[in-house]
């Protein structure tokens, strides 16, 4: 007897899969919910091995560009961690889908500040270098993020 499996029960067993997005700056099948990298490497290992197109996104805030049209929509909603904060050597630590609303205030506390106005999340802003008018004084964010996971 042949039994089909679709994909995606594959992918639940790997990572917590939900019904795809609908709206007008993507269309995804499922969404999937990564708590660690290391689940994000697997689902991209399986996207890769079934052939399967992948949209990262997180808050979806600032979309640019038309419609991305994609099987999996690889949301880092829980990956939003500010990890360390170095006053001395100015630097930060923060998962993907940290908010920089929530980054801001971590940096408040110890009187440093990010210069941007930027709404969403980290992996947001660095992947979509957003200028802001601060950008001619400090920096793109390309020229402010040191390293990426």
């Amino acid at each position: 007897m042949l039994v089909f499996v679709d994909w995606s029960d594959d992918l639940a067993r790997l990572v917590e899969v939900r019904d795809g997005l609908n709206v007008s700056w993507a269309k995804t099948e499922v969404n999937v919910y990564p708590e660690d990298y290391g689940q994000v490497a697997s689902v991209l290992g399986f996207a890769s091995e079934n052939n399967l197109s992948v949209y990262p996104f997180c808050m979806g805030t600032n979309p640019v560009g038309p419609t991305v049209k994609a099987k999996i929509g690889l949301v880092f909603s829980r990956l939003n961690s500010v990890l360390e904060v170095s006053p001395e050597n100015l630097y930060v630590s923060v998962q993907s889908g940290c908010p920089l609303t929530s980054l801001s205030a971590e940096l408040d506390k110890r009187g440093l500040y990010l210069p941007t106005d930027y709404t969403g999340s980290m992996g947001g802003w660095a992947s979509a270098n957003a200028v802001s008018a601060y950008s001619t004084w400090y920096g793109m964010p390309r020229e402010l993020v040191l390293g990426a996971k």
